[in-house]
């Protein structure tokens, strides 16, 4: 089915960033394992994200490609670097695009258990985890094509360490200014999952910084499509393993300069 694929690539970049990323205002290193299973499909490896200020990086080695978010510039930009290509994506033109459309749908519960765990060295609450993402607000396809999201699971929440201030900060604008973190295509096919996602993480981000995530999405829905996506069901894991505050250069959220760029 062809909007699978869209939706394995959406969860993959937005919990990987969402979940993981740490201090604007800060040079932040974070590595990460991820593991994906569904219907056809198991993908497991590690995923590098870099912060310094209001950009994001975050680079996955299997596909050779790296994502970089820039919040001033509004701008989403993909470079294959196998191919030495570079996608520009103006994430302000999409916003103005999806104004009618409604995140109040998403419905956000965040459960404290009362036991903790240790990961990558900082002692984090585990929380339960139930989140609907409903579909798409507006469009003439929604009857036909649109599904709600289900998340189910658990997170463990960091609280009170260095960066978490500016990890608040750096979601609660994104979602302000309605900007997301996911490929692009997903974002045109369904774009309120998108922007529920963003307000799903600025909503995590308020309780915590999240260093481990267990979750199971399914669907639900009456559309054809939504019968058919009943029958999947996806298994994500993210962990953080190791965090880095070294410096970094400039350099690694542009765009280099022997790459041949475009706009979709």
């Amino acid at each position: 089915m062809s909007c699978l694929p869209l939706i394995y690539r959406s969860l993959g970049i937005a919990l990987g960033a969402a979940l993981l990323c740490g201090p604007v205002g800060a040079d932040l290193t974070v590595v990460s394992e991820i593991e994906t299973k569904g219907p056809g499909v198991r993908q497991d490896g590690r995923q590098t994200t870099y912060i310094k200020g209001l950009k994001m990086r975050v680079d996955d080695p299997e596909s050779k490609t790296a994502t970089i978010l820039d919040l001033e510039a509004r701008q989403l930009i993909t470079l294959n670097l196998r191919k030495e290509r570079a996608e520009i994506v103006d994430l302000g033109q999409l916003a103005e695009q999806q104004t009618g459309m409604s995140t109040d749908a998403v419905e956000v519960s965040v459960t404290p258990t009362g036991t903790t765990d240790t990961v990558a060295g900082e002692s984090c609450e585990i929380h339960d985890v139930d989140v609907r993402i409903a579909a798409d607000a507006t469009g003439e396809q929604t009857q036909a094509l649109g599904f709600d999201m289900l998340l189910d699971g658990t997170m463990c929440l960091v609280n009170d360490v260095e960066g978490s201030e500016d990890y608040r900060r750096f979601y609660i604008e994104m979602a302000e200014r309605g900007l997301f973190f996911g490929p692009p295509e997903s974002a045109e096919a369904q774009p309120g999952k998108e922007r529920g996602f963003t307000k799903l993480y600025s909503e995590i981000a308020g309780k915590g910084m999240a260093y481990r995530s267990d979750l199971d999405v399914s669907f639900d829905g009456s559309g054809f499509v939504a019968r058919m996506l009943k029958k999947f069901s996806i298994e994500t894991s993210t962990e953080v393993v190791s965090v880095d505050s070294g410096a970094l250069a400039d350099e690694l959220f542009q765009i280099p300069a022997e790459f041949d760029t475009r706009s979709p």
